[in-house]
């Protein structure tokens, strides 16, 4: 294997590396952000004792929440997960690189 070839392998691994990377933080926010909306949802629901009205819009509100937390957290990330960032990333944080 010559050294060009070993050169884009270690990138292509440090490239899913940093996918896998940006998934679970995005995952991690996610759960986070679902969480925290259902706690608040909830309290606020229970101050004025769950009244049926009430509760599909904080259904609405809650996926709402969470479809722009994925958009945000998830897909954005790994969207701009190219090969130039990832060695722009990789460089950044091991300059002994280059």
């Amino acid at each position: 294997m010559s050294k060009r070839n070993e050169l884009n392998l270690y990138i292509e691994r440090m490239q899913q590396r940093l996918r896998l990377d940006a998934g679970v933080r995005g995952a991690a926010v996610i759960a986070a952000v679902a969480l925290t909306t259902t706690i608040i949802l909830t309290l606020i629901l229970n101050a004025y004792a769950f009244p049926e009205r009430g509760l599909t819009p904080a259904r609405v509100a809650l996926y709402a929440i969470v479809a722009i937390a994925i958009g945000a957290a998830l897909a954005w990330p790994l969207w701009r997960m190219s090969r130039a960032r990832a060695v722009a990333r990789s460089e950044a944080t091991f300059p002994e690189f280059e």
